[in-house]
């Protein structure tokens, strides 16, 4: 693992974006929303260790470190109303493919998707675009700080504990 800026503490090749589970499944990892993302990136003394420990769990199993579209767009709201360009390029560089995040495009089907979760387990639009797009994409791990969403049963939702 490379230390990549104060904040980053992995790197992943890129050709190594997906692993086998024992029972021969491919296996995911996707980021929930923007806390975690939030938590890891702007360094939250309480937060950031469970999830650094998490995403090196993640990464030493092999497995790929996923987030859509709209995780970035959660995650880039408060910097640019607060003006904070330095944040902001650090999400950037969370997000930048090289770093070892894969980044999920929300597409026709996915929001077809999160509608249907919306409707079906009655959670917030944005957690469900979330949702959707793990599926979607096919994705068999959710990662999450939030255990409301264990209520989709769709996909297997892990709770950032």
């Amino acid at each position: 693992m490379t230390k990549l800026t104060r904040r980053f503490v992995f790197r992943r090749s890129a050709d190594n974006v997906e692993s086998k589970t024992k029972a021969g499944r491919f296996r995911h990892d996707y980021l929930r929303r923007h806390n975690i993302v939030i938590y890891y990136v702007e360094q939250d003394p309480f937060c950031q260790p469970k999830v650094d420990a998490c995403f090196k769990a993640i990464i030493a199993r092999g497995d790929a470190l996923v987030a859509s579209d709209a995780a970035r767009f959660e995650c880039l709201v408060g910097p640019f109303q607060s003006g904070d360009t330095a944040v902001a390029n650090d999400y950037h560089k969370f997000f930048d493919p090289k770093n070892g995040i894969q980044t999920l495009q929300v597409t026709s089907a996915v929001w077809e998707r999160a509608a249907e979760i919306r409707a079906l387990f009655r959670l917030q639009p944005l957690d469900s675009i979330h949702l959707a797009s793990a599926i979607e994409h096919s994705r068999s791990v959710f990662l999450t700080n939030d255990a409301q969403l264990t209520r989709c049963t769709a996909i297997t939702v892990q709770v950032l504990t």
